[in-house]
């Protein structure tokens, strides 16, 4: 699966019967999706889960909170991760 794809649409065209097309077919390129999710904690486990799931995935970084908090030490605050090549961090 790609999160990158043409499409071909079929549009009606408000153009009166007898000119040069009465349905045209645009190609459009779909942008890619950069994914952002939010878990209060099971963010691991979910990167986990969707990167497991799709092709050219990998986790790239997992934070953990400090002895500072505001959770406790060691929880994971931040994970980064790529779907289909597509970082989920800028």
């Amino acid at each position: 699966m790609s999160v990158e794809s043409t499409a071909r649409l079929h549009v009606d065209d408000d153009r009166p019967a007898g000119s040069m097309s009465e349905r045209t077919t645009r190609v459009a390129t779909l942008a890619k999706i950069t994914p952002c999710l939010w878990f209060d904690t099971e963010g691991e486990a979910a990167a986990a889960f969707y990167t497991g799931t799709f092709e050219y995935s990998r986790i790239l970084q997992v934070s953990h909170y400090g002895s500072a908090g505001p959770r406790p030490e060691g929880t994971v605050m931040m994970v980064s991760f790529e779907l289909e090549d597509r970082s989920s961090s800028p």
